[in-house]
């Protein structure tokens, strides 16, 4: 495994953030971000793209300790193909549920279209 931790450790010394800090962002126990910066532990899909969002870090940087540290870099390496399919099917199944949202979104104003706003009355 590369040493992704001791760079993520000085990316966030240089930012000035505690490892309890970073944990508070992300929601989990110190001690998992304890563990990320010793290289005990190494980053899911999931996680790695919650630190991008988070703390703007390349979830491909994070997972394979390739490329530049930061998200957009110009140097950053294409992803893995496993992993562009992975995001790929998320992608799909997020426009599939925004599709379907939209459409009970119409239903939901064509039946409120039927109705009369009707003020309460005062008791």
């Amino acid at each position: 495994m590369r040493d992704i931790g001791s760079k993520l450790r000085e990316y966030f010394k240089k930012r000035g953030l505690t490892q309890k800090q970073i944990a508070e962002q992300l929601g989990v126990a110190p001690t998992y971000v304890n563990k990320v910066f010793s290289n005990e532990r190494g980053f899911s899909e999931k996680q790695a793209m919650k630190w991008e969002t988070l703390f703007g870090l390349s979830h491909v940087f994070l997972m394979t300790g390739e490329g530049s540290i930061m998200a957009g870099e110009a140097d950053e390496r294409p992803v893995p193909a496993w992993m562009y399919n992975e995001l790929m099917k998320e992608r799909d199944e997020w426009r599939d549920k925004c599709q379907e949202l939209e459409g009970e979104m119409a239903d939901l104003i064509q039946r409120l279209s039927r109705y009369e706003r009707v003020e309460k009355e005062a008791v």
